[in-house]
């Protein structure tokens, strides 16, 4: 029996109609939009950050980037209104200040830890990862999570929609990887918030095991309602009548209004294969 991730966790408890287009159906939107490029901006970032700390010599971001724009195009993606030629060059840059910047202000987010793990799949948790799993000089155990921010508008702090949208992120992937045996236990979570020219936010949470035990309990019935769906497509979805996700109106929203989804006509989306991280 296959698992679930937190993302997915949060797909599923937002909308399971999104959830069932985004993670069963496999769609994506036939233009590529600003959030599409926030995420490769994050990924970038990501996969800079993990060479870091793996020792690589060489990391060559910029060419990582277009790898990821031209397998969008492939597709058979265009672009969105409003996007132009010099928008990816924003974007390379606004990689290249948040490397930087996270660079720049390692001893303040890091703390002096040590790095145990860059990037750790956790394969019984829908092989999701976290940026970097560390040990504090007290000996504790954290996981610090990079937030790179898109927007130049974007506030230099966490919101309250940060907090809510990062909660399950907070409470369960320290569980994911305590549950794997490894011997030391993380207590902690740490959110590194990076707004382009500006220093990093950082915000710490402290693991409640109360408020994870809550949240373990809706992971545990979120994947038992997964698995029924699973096992009897027939049963009728239930949708969230307000269409909104964190990041604004959802992309399947006309459709469910119009009733066209029930019919497979999703002319502005196409279908891919679904690629399994790690």
């Amino acid at each position: 029996m296959r698992t679930i991730s937190p993302s997915e966790l949060t797909d599923w408890t937002f909308c399971q109609k999104y959830w069932y287009n985004k993670r069963t159906r496999n769609l994506v939107s036939n233009k590529i939009s600003h959030r599409d490029l926030a995420a490769m901006m994050g990924t970038t970032v990501g996969y800079a950050m993990d060479g870091r700390y793996r020792g690589i010599a060489s990391i060559e971001c910029e060419s990582y980037f277009w790898d990821l724009v031209k397998e969008q195009r492939s597709l058979g993606r265009t672009w969105d209104y409003g996007i132009e030629e010099d928008t990816l060059d924003r974007v390379l840059e606004k990689i290249t200040n948040h490397i930087e910047t996270l660079m720049t202000y390692e001893d303040q987010w890091l703390e002096g830890a040590t790095v145990i793990a860059s990037e750790p799949i956790m394969e019984e948790w829908g092989l999701a990862r976290q940026d970097l799993v560390v040990e504090t000089t007290t000996g504790a155990g954290r996981v610090i999570d990079f937030k790179c921010k898109y927007s130049d508008k974007a506030t230099s702090f966490a919101t309250s929609r940060d907090v809510d949208l990062y909660g399950n992120q907070a409470m369960l992937y320290p569980i994911a990887w305590n549950s794997q045996g490894f011997p030391l236990k993380i207590t902690q979570m740490r959110f590194v918030y990076v707004v382009d020219g500006k220093p990093p936010i950082i915000e710490d949470v402290i693991c409640n095991p109360k408020r994870q035990a809550k949240w373990l309990e809706m992971y545990d019935e979120a994947c038992r309602q997964i698995y029924q769906h699973e096992a009897h497509p027939e049963v009728p979805l239930l949708e969230n009548p307000y269409h909104m996700t964190p990041w604004g109106p959802c992309e399947f929203r006309e459709y469910c209004a119009s009733g066209e989804h029930e019919q497979g006509v999703l002319n502005e989306f196409i279908q891919v294969e679904r690629k399994e991280k790690g």
